[in-house]
C-alpha cells in the first residue's frame, strides 16, 4: 500500500512552449504551455503536437492531459533525457496515449502515427461532446504553481484552463487519500476480526486441554484407589490362611 507524496505549493513555475495546435479548433494558450480542445459528438477530430520548448527538458518535467473529468500525467525520467534514439516529445505522446486509452472514455479515440513524431490525434465517436485540456509543469513546481499565471483581465480562457487543471489535481489527490484511507480501514477491520477469531480459537484449545487433563486426573485417582483396595485384599488373604493352623 503506497501513497505518493503530492506538492501543492504555488511557486517555482516556469512556462515552456511545448504544445503546438493542429488544423482544428485546438487552441494553445499562454506561453505554449497550455491548450484547450473541444471535440463535438460523433464527428469531432483534432490534433496536438508535443515539441521541444525554448527551455531544455529536465527530469521530473510533467505533461498532463485532462478529458471528461479525468487526468493523466507523463513525467520525464532520467532515461528519457538520456535517450538517444527517441525525442522526449515523442516519448511523451506515446506514454500519454497509453494512459488515455486505459481510462476507457466512451467514444474517445486517440491515434499516434509513428511517421509524425510527437503528434496525437483526438477523435470523438461518442454521443457526448468532450473537452480536452493539456498542461505543462516544470520540475520542482508545486501542484498550485499555476496560481501565479492566473490573470482574468487579460486571458480568461487560459485562467479557466489553469483553474480546471488545479481542481483536477486536488480532486485526484483527495481521491487517492480516500482510497488509501478506505483500504486501511478495511485492513484494520480484517486484522481485528482475525485477532478475535484467534483469541476464541486459543480459548477453545485451552478449555479443551483443561477438560482432558481433569478427566485424566480423575482416572488416575480412581486407579490409585483401586490399587490400594487390591493390596488390602491381598494382605488379608495370607492372614486368613494362617488362622486355620492356629
Amino acid at each position: 500500500m503506497r501513497l505518493t507524496a503530492r506538492d501543492f505549493s504555488i511557486g517555482d513555475y516556469a512556462a515552456n512552449d511545448i504544445f503546438s495546435a493542429g488544423g482544428g479548433n485546438a487552441v494553445v494558450l499562454g506561453d505554449g504551455d497550455t491548450f484547450v480542445m473541444s471535440l463535438n459528438q460523433t464527428s469531432g477530430t483534432d490534433e496536438i503536437t508535443f515539441q521541444d520548448g525554448a527551455t531544455a527538458w529536465a527530469v521530473s518535467d510533467r505533461v498532463s492531459i485532462g478529458v471528461a473529468g479525468k487526468t493523466v500525467t507523463y513525467t520525464v525520467s532520467a532515461s528519457d533525457v538520456d535517450s538517444g534514439n527517441n525525442t522526449i516529445p515523442d516519448l511523451i505522446a506515446v506514454g500519454l496515449k497509453s494512459k488515455i486509452d486505459a481510462l476507457g472514455i466512451d467514444g474517445l479515440v486517440v491515434d499516434y502515427d509513428s511517421g509524425s513524431p510527437g503528434v496525437l490525434t483526438f477523435s470523438n465517436e461518442g454521443a457526448t461532446d468532450l473537452s480536452v485540456t493539456g498542461q505543462f509543469k516544470n520540475a520542482g513546481s508545486g501542484g498550485f504553481a499555476l496560481m501565479s499565471t492566473i490573470d482574468v483581465t487579460s486571458d480568461h480562457v487560459l485562467s479557466l484552463a489553469n483553474i480546471e487543471t488545479m481542481l483536477n489535481d486536488a480532486i485526484n489527490a483527495g481521491a487517492a487519500f480516500g482510497s488509501v484511507q478506505t483500504r486501511i480501514s478495511i485492513q484494520s477491520d480484517f486484522v481485528s476480526q482475525l485477532t478475535n477469531s484467534m483469541k476464541a480459537g486459543i480459548g477453545s484449545l485451552i478449555d479443551a486441554d483443561m477438560e482432558e487433563t481433569s478427566a485424566r486426573l480423575q482416572a488416575l485417582q480412581v486407579q490409585q484407589q483401586l490399587g490400594i483396595q487390591a493390596l488390602s485384599i491381598a494382605n488379608q488373604a495370607p492372614q486368613s490362611i494362617l488362622a486355620l493352623f492356629r
